[in-house]
């Protein structure tokens, strides 16, 4: 995954405020009997939105996923602002909130706002040849529409929930 630009380190967030381990590898108490590897994503979730919590700086990302019918949802979430260590992480926290927001719901189009070099990152990732290529096929054959990521600015032009 691309870092982000780390231009807001002297702006309040300090470069080195966070350990450069990442925020998503936790480890349960209780390891999985037959998965020894297997980490909830609600542990990596509630690391990061502590993190976010406690950065005290975050940036707030607008989700929006169509499906048939015009039919929105929304998935709003606060991220770390871009320049941390932990920029990889917030890419991931991102990514895989959104692909919850697909698996759950359904859609053919997420509509985002927030920091460019994730808006970037996402229109790479869900493409035919990109990180999230099964996700964006199967999308496509369930609504027979094409897979799009669309960037939006300011989040009040994302769709609204309906």
């Amino acid at each position: 995954m691309p870092s982000l630009l780390r231009r807001n380190v002297g702006r309040g967030v300090k470069a080195n405020s966070y350990p450069l381990k990442s925020l998503l590898d936790v480890s349960p108490k209780t390891k999985a009997p037959l998965d020894r590897g297997f980490v909830p994503a609600v542990l990596a979730n509630r690391s990061y939105r502590a993190a976010v919590k406690k950065a005290g700086a975050a940036v707030k990302v607008a989700i929006a996923i169509e499906r048939e019918d015009g039919h929105i949802c929304r998935g709003d979430v606060d991220v770390l602002a871009p320049g941390s260590d932990l920029d990889t992480d917030t890419l991931r926290f991102v990514e895989r909130h959104i692909k919850f927001l697909l698996w759950s719901r359904g859609g053919w189009k997420i509509y985002f706002s927030g920091p460019e070099p994730i808006g970037r990152y996402l229109k790479k990732a869900y493409t035919a040849k990109g990180e999230r290529g099964p996700d964006v096929e199967i999308m496509q054959r369930a609504y027979d529409k094409t897979f799009a990521v669309e960037t939006v600015n300011p989040a009040a032009s994302l769709p609204k929930l309906n």
